[in-house]
């Protein structure tokens, strides 16, 4: 159960680190906000994820999935703290 969570998981950000990556600072219908640094820690803590989902042991994978969220948390924390006027 946790290898697939953390399969998907490291799956799914990994390409939020891609769409963010190919709109730039544009936003996202509205729902996503990306800066080139947000997109190099989605494809770092994706592919992390994704990398321990497949080949990494129970231990790793808990280990990756509390680093990535730390980091995604940050990101969370980070995207509101921007003025309105670079949110737009």
């Amino acid at each position: 159960m946790i290898r697939r969570y953390a399969q998907y998981m490291g799956i799914a950000i990994v390409l939020i680190g891609v769409i963010g990556l190919i709109f730039g600072n544009q936003s996202l219908l509205g729902l996503l906000n990306i800066d080139i640094v947000e997109d190099v820690i989605h494809l770092v803590t994706g592919g992390l994820m994704a990398y321990v989902g497949f080949r990494g042991n129970r231990g790793a994978i808990r280990a990756v999935r509390g680093i990535a969220g730390v980091a995604l948390a940050w990101l969370a924390g980070r995207s509101e703290e921007r003025p309105a006027a670079m949110a737009a």
